[in-house]
């Protein structure tokens, strides 16, 4: 589950982040999420592409292991049912 957890919010911060790294690259006045932040264009553009690649990394991460865990359930599921069979 928290992989699972893992991965939807590195999928939110790749969303948001890819979505304000383009809008920024056409139209430079509209930094949306860093309208906050006193920093120029480049300063903004770079901490978007920082949480983007954070958000890449960290649904990378939890991909392989949500899908490792789900298997192990499985494979303990298949275990108990045949041996309560037998």
């Amino acid at each position: 589950m928290k992989y699972n957890v893992a991965q939807f919010i590195g999928l939110i911060l790749m969303a948001i982040c890819g979505h304000g790294v383009i809008r920024l690259m056409i139209l430079h006045e509209k930094t949306g999420a860093l309208t906050w932040t006193p920093a120029g264009f480049g300063t903004q553009l770079v901490v978007y592409l920082i949480v983007l690649t954070v958000g890449v990394a960290l649904t990378s991460w939890a991909r392989p292991k949500a899908k490792a865990f789900a298997q192990s359930k499985v494979t303990k599921l298949k275990q108990n049912t045949f041996s309560s069979n037998n």
